[in-house]
């Protein structure tokens, strides 16, 4: 099976873009609910919020790479699709919350 590139050409890689963002913690919250189906122990856990970001990161589609890497610093609220069934709502470089 052949790896998929992004548009630069280059090898498939972990999006920076989502690397950077703030993630609140109603983000986080959402995202153990809606994608782990998993209950919240400790939101202030810097552990949690990574995981977060590197399930984020394997669950990205290149063009969805791509579209949070043009809008993730718009300053207007933007829904962006996520992993085929659910909607990254970003704003500011910041991860808001997540809806199905």
């Amino acid at each position: 099976r052949k790896m998929q590139t992004v548009p630069d050409g280059s090898k498939e890689k972990k999006c920076q873009t989502i690397l950077t963002m703030i993630q609140t913690q109603h983000f986080t919250q959402r995202y153990y609910e809606r994608i782990l189906g998993k209950e919240v122990t400790d939101l202030s856990s810097r552990t949690m919020r990574d995981h977060v970001y590197e399930d984020i990161n394997k669950k990205l589609l290149p063009r969805e790479k791509l579209m949070l890497d043009i809008f993730s610093t718009s300053q207007n609220v933007v829904r962006l699709p996520f992993n085929k069934y659910y909607q990254l709502i970003v704003c500011n470089n910041t991860l808001i919350t997540i809806y199905h």
